[in-house]
């Protein structure tokens, strides 16, 4: 999708899921996506706001001194059924039916941004391996390592055979015939 900085009032104050609406309306090209937005309320100090829209989605994470994780939030997939998440663009709906949530967050909190190809392969366990290495005094100090790691797993788990992953579990659990395997398909990360 292109640039949709322009889409934001000048105070930034605009909520996302009506920014997204605004993309998705100005959008005349040909496809469809899941979407996780976020950023930091400007109005409350502490605050982080996001939407999310289908099988895309985030961990929120906090450091402990004793190099534990607290799970302060993760995102829950959107889908119509199995492997059929909600989508926005070309034949979908508006994107009305995306989650708008908010955090209050603090100092060294740590979120994982990813696409489904992340999710579909990776367990929360799997991420907090990817970060722990990379975090010293519960401060995160290299997010583009944390990152790669969560690639580079990503893709080598998607495409391993007799793996029990996400996405062959919940396969499992819904009825869907798929074998113990990764599931091969995009692959996107921000740490921050």
């Amino acid at each position: 999708m292109r640039d949709i900085k322009h889409l934001f009032d000048k105070n930034n104050a605009q909520e996302l899921k009506a920014v997204l609406v605004q993309a998705v309306k100005a959008n005349k090209n040909i496809g469809s996506s899941t979407v996780v937005l976020a950023k930091f309320d400007t109005t409350r100090e502490n605050f982080l706001k996001a939407t999310n829209l289908g099988d895309s989605g985030y961990l929120l994470l906090r450091p402990e001194a004793d190099g534990t994780f607290t799970h302060l939030f993760r995102t829950k997939e959107q889908q119509f059924s199995f492997n059929f998440p909600y989508q926005c663009g070309t034949g979908a709906d508006l994107p009305y039916a995306a989650d708008d949530l908010e955090h209050e967050i603090q100092d060294n909190d740590i979120i994982i941004m990813a696409s489904d190809g992340v999710f579909d392969n990776l367990y929360d366990i799997d991420l907090e391996d990817c970060v722990k290495p990379f975090v010293k005094d519960a401060n995160l100090f290299d997010l583009m390592a944390s990152a790669n790691c969560i690639t580079t797993k990503s893709y080598k788990l998607g495409n391993t055979n007799g793996y029990l992953s996400p996405f062959a579990k919940n396969a499992k659990r819904d009825g869907v015939n798929y074998p113990a395997q990764g599931k091969a398909d995009d692959i996107a990360v921000v740490v921050a």
